[in-house]
């Protein structure tokens, strides 16, 4: 049994190293955007055990499950699917938009973003 004092860490780990400035989520069929915590990485880098680089440097950001179902509820059924790709859903962070490639659960409770762009819209 997981102690108590382990039940926020997921949450309290994020906020501490989020980005300073808040996301913007931009859903399809919306015109508003809406404010998400997100951490960013600009250029992300898969590497295996042994340290050989696996993919080139691309955007990647991550986001709390928490947050996105707060915003969108009808999203949580897709689970590997909540953002939308092929330009329907953007993520705005630092003043730059990117187009979301896909995304994937990473089993604490935070959705990984594969971006791209930033996109010239």
């Amino acid at each position: 049994m997981v102690s108590p004092i382990f039940a926020r860490a997921s949450k309290d780990i994020f906020r501490t190293f989020r980005e300073r400035n808040q996301g913007l989520w931009l859903r399809q069929g919306q015109s508003i955007a809406d404010p998400i915590d997100v951490q960013f990485n600009d250029a992300w880098v898969e590497r295996d055990a042994n340290g050989i680089q696996m993919s080139d440097p691309s955007p990647k950001a991550t986001v709390q499950m928490s947050d996105v179902l707060a915003i969108d509820p009808t999203r949580d059924g897709r689970r590997n699917d909540v953002f939308l790709n092929e330009r329907r859903d953007k993520i705005t962070i630092n003043s730059r938009v990117y187009d979301v490639e896909s995304c994937k659960l990473d089993g604490y409770s935070w959705c990984e973003l594969y971006l791209i762009g930033p996109a010239d819209d």
